[in-house]
């Protein structure tokens, strides 16, 4: 094997070995790139790219530049042990947003990685959506 092939397969593990770096959704900054948004009160699909940012410190935002909306989110509470989002799980995180509050749920089933919001102002149901999720990436 010669001297320049060696290098680029040294450099293609490491390469290898920084993408298989656990990610954990409680401890990192996640960016979650959505490619695709379930509204789920008209059972509607729609192509909207967006991104959601977990903060570790209490804080999700969801942004929306087609729209120039901007959605922050307050963390009140987390459960589910989530520890690697490479792998299948889940993590609900308890949240309000002005007079709305109730779950956000963030998961990997059967390898397809989601976003669920069940939330509710008194009883009507506020943002009914579920965002398809393309990928992950650490900020």
């Amino acid at each position: 094997m010669s001297k320049r092939n060696l290098l680029v397969l040294i450099g293609l593990l490491c390469c290898a070995a920084c993408l298989a770096q656990e990610i954990n959704i409680k401890n990192d900054t996640l960016i979650w790139e959505v490619v695709e948004v379930k509204d789920k009160a008209f059972s509607e699909r729609i192509s909207t790219p967006s991104e959601v940012i977990v903060y570790p410190g209490g804080e999700i935002v969801w942004t929306q530049p087609q729209v120039e909306r901007v959605y922050k989110f307050l963390v009140e509470d987390v459960s589910g042990s989530w520890s690697h989002v490479g792998e299948d799980g889940f993590v609900e995180y308890r949240v309000k947003i002005n007079e709305s509050q109730g779950l956000i749920i963030f998961k990997r089933e059967n390898g397809m990685l989601s976003i669920d919001f069940n939330m509710k102002r008194g009883e009507k149901t506020t943002f009914p959506f579920t965002l398809f999720v393309g990928s992950i990436q650490p900020k």
